[in-house]
């Protein structure tokens, strides 16, 4: 890639540059000009043809990086990450299986930051707000009691007009469940999705592992009982942490 594709920026567009240059590069992944497991341009030569800093091309790249679209390969550079399959989830629910099986070993969940802030384009888009709405965010780990050693990560996004009706000065005390139905807020219906990806920095330094520590990637839609979309969580569980195990009859037709 030496072309000159500077036109494609809008530098009086009240997107900011990093944004932009996002949009083109889901574009490309979406179109297949940027193959799975393939490796993309370096910084230098993307900064060159787009004609921005080196700075705003590493912004995009480690957004992208965080909504799993793209991993760092160490002494080569970023790759796009495969596609991965999709499958219904058993009836209990993963983040429910791991609930319980984080109570049965005795983990407490340790909140560590609660704040306003934008919520990002996918999490907006999976809750049903506009892009540029804001939501409460809450980041908290599970921690083993004995040890204090920690076993997930959990961020939390909630949208700023559900998140007025309940009382968010007691979510180190109380389970959100509970400060939802006190508000009159039923979950009703949930989606998950899981996908294994290797830790980012800032997952590591929390979870005190290596940097891309293969973990498991659990993420959670609840629909209140009006079928809107209230609350979403993603964890990181390192995979060592972790173990699921299923168990079916065979459906009729099923070889």
């Amino acid at each position: 890639m030496t072309e000159d594709f500077s036109n494609l920026i809008n530098r009086n567009s009240s997107r900011n540059l990093s944004r932009q240059l996002e949009d083109i590069f889901r574009d490309y992944i979406n179109e297949g000009k940027w193959k799975p497991d393939t490796l993309i341009p370096s910084e230098s030569v993307l900064s060159k043809c787009f004609g921005v800093s080196r700075s705003t091309v590493r912004a995009a790249l480690i957004s992208m990086e965080q909504d799993k679209l793209l991993y760092r390969i160490q002494g080569k550079g970023t790759a796009v990450l495969s596609k991965q399959l999709s499958s219904s989830l058993p009836a209990a629910g993963l983040r429910r299986a791991i609930h319980k099986a984080g109570l049965e070993n005795n983990e407490k969940l340790n909140v560590l930051l609660c704040e306003k802030r934008k919520a990002p384009d996918d999490v907006a888009r999976k809750l049903g707000i506009p892009i540029n709405d804001a939501v409460i965010y809450v980041e908290r780990t599970s921690i083993l009691a004995a040890s204090q050693e920690p076993r997930s990560l959990q961020y939390i996004y909630i949208p700023e007009k559900i998140a007025d009706v309940i009382n968010l000065s007691e979510i180190r005390s109380h389970f959100f469940h509970e400060l939802f139905e006190r508000a009159g807020i039923y979950m009703c219906q949930t989606k998950e999705w899981l996908s294994v990806s290797g830790t980012n920095h800032h997952e590591s330094e929390c979870l005190k592992v290596n940097l891309h520590t293969p973990s498991f990637v659990i993420e959670e839609l609840r629909f209140n009982q009006y079928k809107v979309p209230y609350y979403y969580m993603k964890i990181i569980r390192p995979g060592g942490s972790l173990k699921f195990e299923f168990s079916s009859a065979q459906e009729e037709g099923e070889k």
